[in-house]
């Protein structure tokens, strides 16, 4: 189950641009021996290498993130699920990382873990910040999101530069999500503000001073 993120929706329809004129056969591959042979690979059940413990790892994990509402079904039916997501991540570094063999590798289990959290920040009654960061970007709506993505493009930009790449409509709003979540620090440095996302040293600098 997944219900669309306002994030994801607005990706959508950026997309439907690129794709609302001409015949919809300009957009299909021609077929041929190699595509066919292609569909055929991607359409194999068996990945090798799959980490049954790993999954049961992931599983457990996530279960901590779930609803009550919807742990009885989670219990029951999304370890297959997480399985799948690996192998479908596979399958896709398969082909665009050029691996050798079509293997389940520990960047397949971490992003299908990312994926499933995603879907689960869905779900409702979720503690967002109990996710892990990406996830909790991927949660966020347009607004918040462009917000962060200006400050992750440009780390240590000031916060009045800020307010000028983006739209200042529930700018404070904004900034209180990116905060409550975790997301970026805000740091005073000869009275202007600057902000650093989550990855950056600073951050994790500022967060050490909290601790202090």
């Amino acid at each position: 189950m997944y219900d669309q993120l306002d994030s994801h929706i607005e990706f959508i329809n950026d997309k439907k641009s690129e794709t609302a004129s001409g015949d919809d056969q300009d957009y299909m591959p021609k077929t041929d021996d190699m595509f066919v042979s292609l569909v055929d690979t991607m359409r194999m059940n068996h990945v090798q290498g799959i980490d049954h413990e790993r999954i049961d790892e992931i599983h457990s994990e996530l279960l901590e993130l779930v609803p009550s509402v919807f742990t009885t079904t989670f219990k029951a039916r999304y370890k297959h699920h997480i399985i799948n997501m690996v192998a479908g991540m596979a399958k896709y570094h398969y082909l665009v990382d050029d691996r050798a063999t079509l293997t389940a590798m520990e960047k397949d289990y971490e992003e299908a873990a990312e994926i499933m959290e995603t879907i689960i920040s869905s779900w409702g009654n979720v503690n967002l910040n109990e996710l892990s960061y990406r996830a909790r970007v991927n949660s966020l709506k347009p607004g918040a999101r462009k917000f962060f993505e200006t400050i992750n493009d440009e780390p240590g930009i000031l916060g009045k530069e800020l307010l000028g790449r983006v739209d200042t409509d529930n700018a404070a709003q904004h900034m209180s999500k990116l905060r409550q979540l975790d997301l970026v620090a805000e740091l005073q440095d000869e009275g202007m503000k600057t902000y650093y996302p989550y990855w950056s040293q600073e951050y994790r600098q500022s967060k050490e001073m909290e601790q202090v």
